[in-house]
């Protein structure tokens, strides 16, 4: 999974749902996709479903809702 390629996507603001499952991108690519989803304002559905994402990439999953209105909908199971 190339997770830049998926930031620069969300960068745009036209996705609104986005199916991640089971793409390996653990807590390194959580970090990337996290900056995006700060100031990403169309999104509103992510399914992360078995992604190996731990508390270091759930910090920064965390950290990015923080700054996102848009987002509702989350998949986390592992």
């Amino acid at each position: 999974m190339n997770i830049e390629k998926v930031v620069n996507q969300l960068s745009n603001n036209l996705l609104t749902s986005l199916n991640l499952k089971y793409t390996k991108i653990g807590d390194k690519g959580m970090k990337h996709l996290s900056k995006a989803l700060e100031c990403n304002t169309s999104l509103t559905s992510l399914n992360l479903w078995g992604n190996n994402i731990g508390d270091e990439g759930m910090k920064y999953l965390s950290k990015a809702l923080e700054h996102n209105a848009s987002l509702t909908e989350i998949g986390l199971y592992w």
